[in-house]
C-alpha cells in the first residue's frame, strides 16, 4: 500500500509501534503497510510533527530554489550530466534523487540532443585548409550530446579531431600497415628519441609495402616538423607529404587511434 493512501489511524499506530521498539518489518505486516511506506512515515513525522503528507504542489516548481540552479547549470554548461548535477544541489543544501533531477529538467523544458561538432581552428588556418584539394575517410564518430531547451538552436561543441596522444606509433597504407611500436608511457616524446626509434620502423615499412617509393603523412607535431627530423628524412630520402596545421583530421590514422582508446575506454 503507498503511502500516500495509508489512512491516519495507521499513521499513528505505525509511529507507535516504532517508538516502542518494534521492527519496521513487523510494523509492516501488523498494519499491512510496506516498509517503505513505514519508513517513509516515521520519517516525515519527524520532520513535521504532522500526520499528513505533504501537498504535491509544494514539492516542485518552477519558482523553486532548486529548480533555478538547474536551470542556470544547464545554461552554463548544456553537456553537464545529472550526476554533476546532483553534486552542485547538494553542496547548496539540496539533498535530491536522480529521478527528481530529471523530473525537473523536464519541468523546465529541456531536452538531451545531440550536439553539432565543429573544430577550432584558428582563421589563418581556415584558408590553408580549403586550399587542400584532397578527401579523408572517417573511420568512426564519437557523439556529443548536451541539454538543449524546446525552441533553441543546438550548440555547437568545439573541439579538435584527435585527442591526447598516446605513447604507441604505427602506420597504415594500401599496401598493408606497419609494425606497431609501444614504449614506457612515462617517456617524453623528442625529436632525438623519434629519429632513433621511430625513422628505422618507417625505412623498414616503406621498403617492405612500396620498395622505398612512397610519401610519409604525419600530423604537424614538434617532433615532426624539427630541424632534427627534417634533416634525418632527407638524409633517408624519405619524401613528406605537407598537411596544413590543425588539420588532423586529413590523416586517416588518426581516425584509427581514436577509435582505438575508445575502444579501450
Amino acid at each position: 500500500m503507498p503511502a500516500k493512501e495509508i489512512s491516519i489511524d495507521k499513521r499513528f499506530q505505525s509511529y507507535r509501534y516504532l517508538k516502542t521498539g518494534l521492527g519496521i518489518r513487523e510494523t509492516s505486516r501488523l498494519l499491512s503497510i510496506s516498509r517503505c511506506g513505514v519508513k517513509y512515515n516515521q520519517e516525515r513525522i519527524e520532520e513535521t510533527n504532522l500526520l499528513k503528507n505533504r501537498k504535491y504542489a509544494d514539492r516542485c516548481t518552477l519558482q523553486s530554489e532548486s529548480a533555478k540552479i538547474i536551470d542556470e547549470l544547464l545554461q552554463s554548461n548544456p553537456a553537464i550530466n545529472k550526476k554533476k548535477i546532483q553534486q552542485n544541489l547538494k553542496e547548496c543544501g539540496h539533498m535530491l534523487t536522480v529521478r527528481q533531477i530529471s523530473y525537473r529538467i523536464k519541468l523546465l523544458g529541456y531536452c538531451w540532443k545531440k550536439a553539432k561538432k565543429c573544430q577550432v581552428i584558428r582563421e589563418e588556418n581556415r584558408l590553408l585548409r580549403c586550399d587542400f584539394h584532397q578527401c579523408t575517410v572517417r573511420l568512426g564518430k564519437k557523439t556529443v550530446f548536451c541539454y538543449v531547451k524546446e525552441g533553441k538552436e543546438i550548440p555547437a561543441v568545439g573541439q579538435l579531431a584527435h585527442g591526447k596522444s598516446v605513447h604507441v606509433w604505427g602506420g597504415i597504407s594500401w599496401n598493408g600497415a606497419t609494425d606497431i611500436l609501444i614504449w614506457d608511457g612515462t617517456h617524453r616524446m623528442k625529436s632525438g628519441f623519434y629519429v632513433a626509434n621511430m625513422l628505422p620502423k618507417i625505412i623498414e615499412a616503406g621498403e617492405k609495402l612500396f620498395d622505398g617509393d612512397y610519401q610519409l603523412i604525419q600530423d604537424s607535431s614538434s617532433v615532426h616538423v624539427s630541424a632534427e627530423s627534417r634533416d634525418a628524412f632527407d638524409e633517408a630520402n624519405i619524401l613528406l607529404f605537407p598537411l596544413p596545421p590543425q588539420s588532423p583530421d586529413f590523416n586517416p590514422i588518426e581516425f584509427i587511434w581514436r577509435d582505438m582508446k575508445n575502444f579501450i575506454k
